[in-house]
């Protein structure tokens, strides 16, 4: 919105004051004086379309290039938090399947504090990803669903999705299955810690910073001047249609 709205008051800007020193049309297409006679008509605004022509191919490239990385860069991303929703899910449902051989309360216990443990691996992730803002409220959280000394523990540890990663190994590994159910368990934590790498590195990688500032300028400049190009093409075109016209009417 600040973009168009800048780029509309330097349009008005170049209209008024070309109307202003070279003269202008009315609304009937008879021509009127210029209100600033005194200024030379050299001061008119006014720069060739032949550059603007020129750059427009390289400045389509940049952004469709600048475009498609972004693009590519939130597919990946989208990718792999949906794994991290699938995987955190196939732990929960093979434990929920696998733990049947114990006490009911035994098996309520655990998994409750399974549960605790796969929610706090993609809430650390989401938290780990963004900014500061929602540190008290996902300190708070980690209170309620873990306690205080689990809490405490992911809150200063320095990689708290790792931290959260490891604490659910623990609790997977403690688990009453056998070793075979607990290998294939174990193969989605694998895959989460492979999610967990590609969420970081597509964080801690973003777009080259020169590229994505040239880019900027490159537009920046190239929108901030074309009204002065466009000047003289819409002045001719708005006379020849009212010449048009008025032929028309005789």
């Amino acid at each position: 919105t600040t973009e168009v709205a800048v780029v509309a008051t330097i349009s008005t800007a170049v209209c008024a004051w070309n109307a202003a020193v070279g003269g202008y049309l009315d609304v009937h297409g008879v021509p009127c004086e210029p209100l600033l006679p005194g200024v030379p008509s050299f001061m008119v605004m006014s720069l060739p379309a032949l550059p603007f022509t020129l750059a427009s191919p390289a400045l389509g490239l940049l952004l469709v290039f600048r475009t498609n990385a972004s693009y590519a860069r939130w597919v990946e991303a989208r990718v792999a938090w949906g794994r991290v929703v699938s995987h955190c899910r196939n732990v929960l449902r093979q434990s929920s399947l696998w733990l049947n051989d114990i006490d009911a309360g035994e098996r309520r216990d655990i998994l409750h504090q399974l549960r605790g443990r796969v929610w706090a691996f993609p809430r650390c992730l989401a938290s780990h990803l963004s900014g500061p803002e929602e540190e008290m409220k996902f300190a708070g959280e980690l209170r309620v669903r873990l306690g205080e000394v689990n809490a405490l523990r992911l809150l200063t540890a320095p990689n708290r999705p790792l931290q959260a990663l490891a604490d659910l190994s623990y609790t997977v590994n403690a688990l009453p299955v056998d070793e075979k159910r607990r290998v294939e368990m174990d193969k989605s934590i694998v895959l989460l810690n492979d999610a967990l790498e590609t969420c970081e590195r597509i964080f801690a990688s973003p777009v080259p910073l020169v590229y994505t500032r040239h880019t900027a300028r490159f537009l920046s400049c190239w929108m901030l001047l074309l009204p002065l190009a466009l000047w003289e093409t819409f002045g001719e075109a708005v006379q020849v249609g009212r010449h048009s016209e008025s032929d028309w009417l005789r």
